[in-house]
Protein backbone atom coordinates (compact mmCIF):
# COMPACT_ATOMS: atom_id res chain seq x y z
CA UNK A 1 0.00 0.00 0.00
CA UNK A 2 2.87 2.52 0.93
CA UNK A 3 4.51 2.05 -2.35
CA UNK A 4 0.95 2.38 -4.30
CA UNK A 5 0.78 5.85 -2.58
CA UNK A 6 -1.23 4.97 -0.04
CA UNK A 7 0.54 5.86 3.33
CA UNK A 8 -1.90 6.89 5.57
CA UNK A 9 -3.75 2.95 5.01
CA UNK A 10 0.21 1.34 5.29
CA UNK A 11 0.82 2.96 8.28
CA UNK A 12 -2.87 2.00 9.67
CA UNK A 13 -2.41 -1.38 8.59
CA UNK A 14 0.76 -1.53 10.13
CA UNK A 15 -0.24 -0.42 13.43
CA UNK A 16 -3.05 -2.42 13.86
CA UNK A 17 -0.10 -5.43 12.83
CA UNK A 18 1.89 -4.62 15.63
CA UNK A 19 -0.87 -4.02 18.41
CA UNK A 20 -1.93 -7.35 17.49
CA UNK A 21 1.06 -9.20 17.77
CA UNK A 22 1.84 -7.14 20.88
CA UNK A 23 -1.84 -8.86 22.77
CA UNK A 24 -0.37 -12.49 21.14
CA UNK A 25 3.01 -12.00 22.62
CA UNK A 26 4.36 -12.79 19.43
CA UNK A 27 7.90 -10.92 19.81
CA UNK A 28 9.07 -12.47 15.80
CA UNK A 29 5.73 -10.38 14.33
CA UNK A 30 6.70 -7.19 16.85
CA UNK A 31 9.69 -7.52 15.20
CA UNK A 32 8.39 -7.52 11.55
CA UNK A 33 5.63 -5.27 12.35
CA UNK A 34 8.60 -2.50 13.79
CA UNK A 35 10.98 -3.05 10.31
CA UNK A 36 7.62 -2.59 8.67
CA UNK A 37 6.42 0.42 10.73
CA UNK A 38 10.52 1.55 9.88
CA UNK A 39 10.28 1.34 5.99
CA UNK A 40 7.15 3.59 6.48
CA UNK A 41 9.09 6.38 8.55
CA UNK A 42 11.69 6.64 6.08
CA UNK A 43 9.11 9.28 4.17
CA UNK A 44 9.72 12.81 6.05
CA UNK A 45 6.60 13.31 5.44
CA UNK A 46 4.99 10.41 7.71
CA UNK A 47 8.12 10.82 10.12
CA UNK A 48 7.25 14.59 10.93
CA UNK A 49 3.65 13.90 11.64
CA UNK A 50 3.99 10.64 13.86
CA UNK A 51 7.02 12.24 15.69
CA UNK A 52 8.40 9.25 15.22
CA UNK A 53 11.37 8.21 12.92
CA UNK A 54 12.65 5.20 11.08
CA UNK A 55 15.63 5.03 13.65
CA UNK A 56 13.30 4.88 16.54
CA UNK A 57 11.73 1.82 15.08
CA UNK A 58 14.33 -0.01 14.15
CA UNK A 59 15.94 0.45 17.51
CA UNK A 60 12.35 -1.10 18.81
CA UNK A 61 13.05 -4.06 16.68
CA UNK A 62 16.14 -4.37 17.92
CA UNK A 63 15.27 -4.50 21.48
CA UNK A 64 12.39 -6.95 21.21
CA UNK A 65 14.66 -9.31 19.19
CA UNK A 66 17.22 -9.37 21.62
CA UNK A 67 14.83 -10.41 24.13
CA UNK A 68 13.45 -12.85 22.59
CA UNK A 69 15.48 -16.53 23.66
CA UNK A 70 17.47 -18.04 21.46
CA UNK A 71 16.80 -15.40 18.95
CA UNK A 72 19.01 -13.49 17.32
CA UNK A 73 18.45 -10.30 15.51
CA UNK A 74 18.33 -10.58 11.52
CA UNK A 75 21.54 -9.28 10.13
CA UNK A 76 19.56 -7.18 7.59
CA UNK A 77 17.82 -5.85 10.55
CA UNK A 78 21.48 -4.33 12.30
CA UNK A 79 22.49 -3.05 9.10
CA UNK A 80 19.82 -1.05 8.00
CA UNK A 81 19.63 -0.02 12.22
CA UNK A 82 23.93 0.96 11.04
CA UNK A 83 22.82 2.77 8.42
CA UNK A 84 20.53 5.03 10.08
CA UNK A 85 23.10 5.66 12.96
CA UNK A 86 25.72 6.72 10.49
CA UNK A 87 23.01 9.11 8.59
CA UNK A 88 22.06 10.57 11.71
CA UNK A 89 25.88 10.99 12.57
CA UNK A 90 26.05 8.38 15.45
CA UNK A 91 29.06 6.60 14.33
CA UNK A 92 30.08 4.78 17.26
CA UNK A 93 26.14 3.11 17.37
CA UNK A 94 26.81 2.27 13.67
CA UNK A 95 29.84 1.02 14.14
CA UNK A 96 28.41 -1.45 17.04
CA UNK A 97 25.33 -2.42 15.30
CA UNK A 98 27.45 -3.34 12.34
CA UNK A 99 30.01 -5.58 14.27
CA UNK A 100 26.32 -7.14 15.61
CA UNK A 101 25.07 -7.70 12.19
CA UNK A 102 28.65 -9.17 10.85
CA UNK A 103 28.33 -11.34 14.18
CA UNK A 104 24.43 -12.52 12.88
CA UNK A 105 25.81 -13.37 9.41
CA UNK A 106 28.56 -15.56 10.72
CA UNK A 107 25.94 -16.99 13.61
CA UNK A 108 23.86 -18.02 10.63
CA UNK A 109 26.38 -19.32 8.32
CA UNK A 110 27.45 -21.09 11.04
CA UNK A 111 24.21 -22.75 11.84
CA UNK A 112 23.23 -23.35 8.02
CA UNK A 113 26.96 -24.89 7.93
CA UNK A 114 26.28 -27.66 10.70
CA UNK A 115 22.55 -28.06 9.57
CA UNK A 116 23.89 -29.11 5.95
CA UNK A 117 26.32 -31.53 7.82
CA UNK A 118 23.91 -33.43 9.99
CA UNK A 119 21.80 -34.03 6.45
CA UNK A 120 24.82 -35.52 4.92
CA UNK A 121 25.48 -37.69 7.98
CA UNK A 122 21.82 -38.74 8.24
CA UNK A 123 21.74 -39.46 4.30
CA UNK A 124 25.52 -41.25 4.86
CA UNK A 125 24.09 -43.50 7.09
CA UNK A 126 20.48 -44.28 5.69
CA UNK A 127 22.17 -44.61 2.36
CA UNK A 128 24.79 -47.17 4.24
CA UNK A 129 21.47 -49.09 6.26
CA UNK A 130 19.98 -49.39 2.73
CA UNK A 131 22.66 -50.82 1.52
CA UNK A 132 23.13 -53.46 4.31
CA UNK A 133 19.79 -54.63 4.22
CA UNK A 134 20.12 -55.01 0.52
CA UNK A 135 23.12 -56.85 0.89
CA UNK A 136 21.95 -60.06 2.67
CA UNK A 137 19.22 -60.41 0.12
CA UNK A 138 22.31 -60.48 -2.54
CA UNK A 139 23.78 -63.30 -0.87
CA UNK A 140 20.49 -65.19 -0.48
CA UNK A 141 19.50 -64.87 -4.01
CA UNK A 142 22.89 -66.01 -5.25
CA UNK A 143 23.02 -69.03 -2.75
CA UNK A 144 19.61 -70.73 -4.38
CA UNK A 145 20.76 -69.83 -8.09
CA UNK A 146 23.86 -72.21 -7.64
Amino acid sequence: MFRAGERKKALLFADKALLLAKQQLDGYNIVEALRVLARIHEDQDVSATSGLSSLDYLEQAVQVAEQIDGFCPQPELLEALAKKYALSQQYQQAYQANVQAIAAYQKNYDRRTQEQATALQIRYEHDKAHQESISPKISRSRKRAF
